[in-house]
């Protein structure tokens, strides 16, 4: 059985991927490269305000998405990995990260956050045996 698809939008992923091949694009196994690549293309040149990051790890996917020019970006790490995180963010620099510590799924912190209008998550929520 054949599965129709949305033509356009088929193109458009096609178009991309050759462009990738052509012009570099990031390096095979590099996941969250090409996440940041389809956010890239998802929000189309518009710029978001607000970010939060969730689970940072080593930076690298926040000097990604500072390159979106966003007003603020929040990051929200455990507790426990603040110390590592800091000597990475020191780093970087920038005035407009924001750092939080705590835990997403259970500190009352979270709920008190500003909206956002991208919320970057990856390699986070399935270490949480819930």
């Amino acid at each position: 059985m054949r599965v129709e698809r949305d033509g356009p939008l088929v193109i458009r992923r096609v178009l991309r991927g050759v462009r990738r091949r052509l012009l570099g694009g990031p390096p095979p196994g590099d996941y969250r490269a090409y996440l940041f690549e389809e956010l890239v293309a998802y929000l189309d040149g518009r710029r978001p305000k607000r970010i939060l990051e969730i689970g940072p790890k080593d930076g690298q996917d926040t000097q990604r998405l500072l390159e979106l020019d966003p007003e603020r970006l929040t990051l929200l790490d455990l507790p426990r990995l603040e110390a590592s995180n800091r000597v990475w963010l020191d780093r970087i620099g920038s005035s407009r990260i924001e750092y939080v510590s705590a835990n997403v799924m259970y500190s009352a912190a979270v709920s008190r956050l500003e909206p956002f209008d991208v919320v970057w998550c990856t390699g986070v929520l399935y270490h949480n045996p819930e």
